[in-house]
């Protein structure tokens, strides 16, 4: 158990250095979208953004995921190639199939979007940009199923660091705006395209299998409906905050959003990249339970850790990187948003318990009850409280998805969580910011020493309350030092 508790905790590394990258271009270009950008353009920016986002995840079908599954449940390399391979002529006829119907439509999506048809170039690009998105995804995941996990880090930094530099040349320099930001991303997308296409090449055998095609999407079905309910959950509430106050709210919300989900570009998606082949095998194993308790244990005391981290310098980390002080505003909404992420984080845990006895229709129940609930949440308290309203429903909706996560997929594969220890840290790392909140302190230096001081007390107190013992924290230690 030790080696797969290091493999994963490696493999996360190696993602999060990649992953890292994708948060500080993002951080890189807030300057300059801050100051190339109004905060209405912004907002419609963020409207865009997670529209293109929630057609990335609905398009590609999750076939990633039963692929992934497939090529799991065999050691036959030809096997496996011909699944590869099976999953990306797929994926190629999804993208091809997405743009004939959508490319046609594109004006009535501007005038949907921005009551008139002068931005159809924006859908354009959009719907290009996700074809190459859900393509390139069976390639990438192909580095995930083999374990190379640099490989892996190499080509997604390339992405974005081309990105990064075409988002600077359009808007810089072209002065293109949304546009230019659109069009980075989809020659970044094609660039990956391209470097990808060995990787295909040498995983692939060359037999279609469309009877393994039907069973994957059987199982990736209900995966769908689950992606859908995710998105929504993600970007319902910035199109009711637009339907009941402004883009400049949407904008606020959205960068709140976005300092607050560098925990889960960070932590959570670097996670699930290297954790979830070994969950796969360890699942079936006689340790299997005792890791995934370990994992639980330490991967929510890390979540904790940098919501509060988060929570208590958000307003320092917008000031470093925004040029507007309208901006400054977000600040305020960031650490209900970080603890939003440490409920994902856990959600994402508990949920596998279906994927480990493969009934993902559970997930898709779960987060469509989520979305509801999430749904009612915004339209009672957003016409009330504003931003305040969307922050506050996006936690209680958070909360309520991880319990019902935690309940049902325990009936199917129980595992004793040590749920208490988790919301014990919760409380603690709650206290500490509302302490903070009651602290006035006008000086950025004195500011910042009393929270790295606060940041301490939560520390302590830890070891005090006896919420994390010395026993389990040698046990870490000993689990993470290299071997002699």
């Amino acid at each position: 158990m030790r080696k797969e508790l290091i493999y994963t905790a490696r493999h996360t590394v190696i993602y999060s250095i990649g992953n890292l990258s994708t948060k500080l271009i993002g951080l890189v270009l807030l300057p300059l979208y801050t100051a190339k950008l109004t905060v209405e353009n912004y907002g419609q920016f963020a409207i865009l953004e997670v529209t293109m986002q929630f057609f990335i995840m609905v398009c590609g079908l999750r076939l990633v995921s039963g692929m992934m599954r497939w090529c799991s449940d065999t050691e036959d390399k030809k096997e496996q190639g011909s699944i590869i391979f099976t999953s990306y002529l797929a994926m190629i006829a999804l993208a091809l199939v997405l743009n004939l119907i959508f490319q046609p439509l594109r004006s009535t999506w501007s005038q949907i979007f921005f009551h008139t048809a002068d931005f159809n170039f924006y859908f354009t690009l959009l719907f290009i940009n996700v074809g190459l998105e859900i393509i390139n995804s069976i390639p990438m995941n192909v580095l995930r199923f083999r374990q190379q996990s640099v490989q892996y880090v190499v080509l997604f930094s390339l992405k974005m660091l081309t990105a990064l530099s075409l988002n600077i040349y359009f808007i810089g320099y072209a002065h293109r705006g949304i546009d230019g930001i659109l069009l980075s991303h989809v020659c970044a997308n094609g660039l990956l395209l391209l470097l990808s296409i060995p990787i295909i090449i040498k995983n692939s055998y060359y037999k279609f299998r469309m009877n393994s095609l039907k069973q994957m999407v059987q199982y990736s079905l209900p995966l769908v409906f689950t992606a859908i309910s995710v998105q929504l959950l993600s970007m319902g509430d910035r199109f009711i905050l637009k339907y009941y106050l402004t883009y400049d709210d949407v904008a606020i919300y959205s960068l709140a959003y976005k300092i607050a989900g560098v925990i889960n570009v960070f932590l959570i998606q670097s996670f699930t990249l290297g954790f979830l082949p070994v969950a796969y095998r360890m699942s079936g194993r006689s340790d299997g339970k005792a890791f995934f308790i370990r994992v639980h244990t330490y991967f929510a005391g890390l979540l904790v850790v940098a919501a509060l981290l988060l929570s208590l310098f958000s307003r320092e980390v917008l000031a470093l990187f925004v040029r507007n002080d309208a901006y400054l505003a977000a600040a305020a909404f960031v650490p209900l948003l970080a603890f939003t992420f440490v409920f994902k984080g856990l959600q994402y845990i508990y949920s596998l318990g279906f994927h480990y006895v493969k009934k993902t229709r559970y997930n898709a129940l779960i987060v469509f009850g989520g979305v509801i609930l999430n749904f009612l949440l915004n339209f009672m308290l957003i016409p009330r409280w504003g931003i305040w309203g969307a922050s506050i429903s996006t936690v209680i909706s958070s909360v309520a998805l991880a319990s019902a996560f935690y309940y049902y997929s325990s009936k199917l594969y129980p595992v004793k969580y040590k749920v208490h220890t988790v919301g014990a840290m919760l409380a603690l790392a709650g206290a500490i910011v509302a302490i903070q909140g009651l602290v006035n302190v006008h000086t950025i230096a004195l500011s910042i020493l009393v929270k790295l001081a606060l940041v301490a007390v939560f520390a302590v107190l830890l070891f005090v309350l006896r919420i994390f013992s010395f026993n389990e924290l040698k046990r870490l230690i000993k689990t993470i030092k290299p071997p002699q």
